[in-house]
């Protein structure tokens, strides 16, 4: 991911929360929206409201325009590297 779109996400989820560590994007629902998950240390969810994690989602979705839409994916927000979930060992712990 883009440096600038890393900044951004990593600005807003740590506004709401704790700082975040990585984001878990997936398509979910019949009608194939993004949603986004932020992780903290220890793996721990932060709970986000459901526009924040649109918002992430829509942001991870237009800076990588050929990202797979069916695997959930990690993006590790300190270096940007996103990868199918579990093969991103240091992204979520």
């Amino acid at each position: 991911m883009s440096p600038s779109a890393i900044g951004m996400i990593s600005a807003v989820l740590g506004a709401v929360g704790p700082q975040a560590e990585a984001v878990r994007v997936s398509v979910s629902g019949p009608h194939c929206l993004w949603t986004a998950h932020a992780y903290g240390p220890g793996r721990g969810k932060i709970p986000l409201l459901l526009e924040v994690e649109q918002a992430v989602a829509c942001w991870v979705a237009g800076d990588l325009p050929g990202l797979d839409r069916c695997p959930q994916r990690d993006v590790n927000l300190a270096t940007g590297r996103i990868a199918p979930v579990g093969r991103l060992v240091a992204a979520v712990r």
